[in-house]
């Protein structure tokens, strides 16, 4: 009751911004926010709202009224949203009546939808349609306020240039993950979502030890550092540096670079050298070898004497390793190192290092065909849950078979070792429909529950009144793949 009448402060507003020093335009935007709290408590029961937002209402406020500016400000967070959306399904947003929806305004329909975004992400057990009478109550309370302030909201400049990237072909590192930590944890429509992910994670790994403020500054940044090119959002279940490269747009001279980047990979290696432009290092398990521009290695002080070794933390980026970490000298022998990689990480990063990527493609493309040989040529498959494990031993027995692999190499190359499996874990006596698609570019992946979602002739799980709220499930998890959503 207490938070439903606290006022909205600056602070609250700032936590939906990639900065933290107050502008000029944010006056304008923090009354906005709190005009619509107080519309919205007037006309909504305490009940209802306790309910659905529990304690979160000012933050809703502060993030429905950071729509408006996004597209006062041509931040474009939320277009990059409606304009991916538009290219893979063909509409702008999903579930809703699109008749009246106009481009480069703001619309109830996109309202609604974020609404229901918002109540869904906060909290995940929340059970709420996205035409529930709460949603369509509220957006239309906060759409009325919002029309009426379109034509004074202010512009914000500092805003702007925190959604930007100087046009240079040359990959600016340290630029290109600056823009992306402002989309995941910094921006209104994902700090919700992957910015809440990535507190929860820190607040996990630092509350139960007592740590000095530069430890925990560590450890914050070496979570970030990870999530930053391995988590994909809710919506669209994509990662960062597709929303940053489809922010920036496919005529930006750093789109390819924003496209190509890696995830982030710490290992083992040896300084074996350097000539005029290269830093060189060999991977200490795999003896696999690389050279870094010098250019895109900052820390050479660290490189004194041949031979040491050092765990590295590296990236590629078109075909060419970046390593902007300091290098963090150990001597770790080959057994220890070798307990802390399993046969996927080991197998994956010596793929990496040795800058191979057509194996990768060429074992995936084995693969498919495998799984196509087994399922009549498709590339899905319906069934019970009890019965996944078999099909999946019959994939790769029809693996190794296919391709003459010996029994015991299949570990390297099939799902059974997770070098193209989505690990789902599914309870020994459920008896569930699942289903079993075949990603062209990461290989099985294995989902229950959503069956409903793919209206296909050969799908025996289908049906009709349960395919609205099962693909609303499925777009909901972050671990649907993008491709796995197309087929839908």
């Amino acid at each position: 009751m207490f938070k439903l009448r606290q006022k909205i402060y600056l602070g609250d507003w700032l936590l939906l911004k990639p900065y933290k020093s107050q502008v000029s335009s944010d006056v304008f935007y923090l009354q906005l926010s709190n005009q619509i709290k107080s519309s919205i408590t007037k006309q909504i029961d305490v009940e209802t709202l306790e309910r659905f937002f529990d304690d979160a209402l000012n933050l809703y406020a502060c993030f429905i009224v950071s729509y408006l500016e996004d597209n006062i400000s041509e931040t474009n967070l939320w277009n990059t949203f409606v304009k991916i959306h538009k290219q893979l399904y063909g509409f702008q947003i999903p579930l809703y009546d699109l008749s009246e929806h106009y481009e480069d305004e703001i619309n109830l329909q996109d309202v609604q939808f974020l609404t229901w975004y918002f109540v869904k992400t906060v909290d995940n057990e929340a059970e709420i349609e996205p035409n529930n009478d709460i949603v369509v109550q509220v957006s239309t309370i906060v759409m009325n306020i919002l029309d009426d302030a379109w034509d004074d909201a202010p512009e914000n400049n500092k805003l702007q240039a925190a959604y930007q990237l100087d046009e240079t072909t040359e990959i600016d590192f340290e630029a290109v993950q600056y823009l992306i930590e402002n989309i995941l944890y910094e921006s209104y429509l994902f700090y919700i979502d992957t910015g809440s992910r990535f507190v929860n994670l820190v607040r996990d790994q630092t509350e139960k030890e007592q740590l000095d403020a530069t430890a925990f500054l560590i450890i914050s940044s070496e979570i970030k550092d990870i999530l930053t090119f391995t988590e994909n959002t809710k919506l669209l279940a994509l990662k960062g540096k597709i929303w940053a490269a489809e922010l920036v747009g496919n005529k930006h001279p750093q789109y390819q670079n924003l496209i190509n980047v890696s995830e982030r990979y710490s290992n083992h290696f040896y300084y074996t050298g350097k000539d005029e432009h290269h830093f060189f290092f060999e991977r200490v398990l795999s003896e696999r070898k690389i050279n870094i521009n010098k250019t895109d290695f900052e820390h050479d002080v660290f490189l004194k004497k041949t031979g040491t070794q050092f765990l590295l933390t590296i990236f590629q980026c078109n075909n060419k390793f970046i390593a902007p970490k300091i290098p963090i000298k150990n001597n770790v022998s080959k057994s220890e190192i070798a307990k802390d990689n399993n046969i996927f990480n080991d197998f994956e990063v010596s793929l990496f290092v040795s800058n191979e990527k057509d194996t990768i493609e060429a074992i995936l493309n084995d693969q498919l065909e495998a799984f196509c040989a087994i399922n009549d040529g498709q590339q899905i498959l319906f069934i019970l849950s009890e019965d996944v494990e078999d099909c999946l031993n019959n994939f790769y027995e029809c693996y190794n078979s296919l391709f003459s692999k010996p029994q015991n190499q299949h570990s390297k190359f099939c799902i059974k070792d997770n070098l193209t499996y989505y690990d789902y874990k599914i309870e020994d006596s459920a008896d569930l429909p699942a289903l079993i698609y075949f990603n062209p570019k990461r290989g099985i992946e294995v989902q229950v529950l959503i069956n409903s979602a793919f209206p296909l002739d050969d799908n025996p799980f289908y049906f009709e009144e349960d395919s609205e709220e099962e693909f609303i499930f499925m777009i909901e998890q972050t671990n649907t793949s993008q491709s796995c959503l197309n087929f839908a």
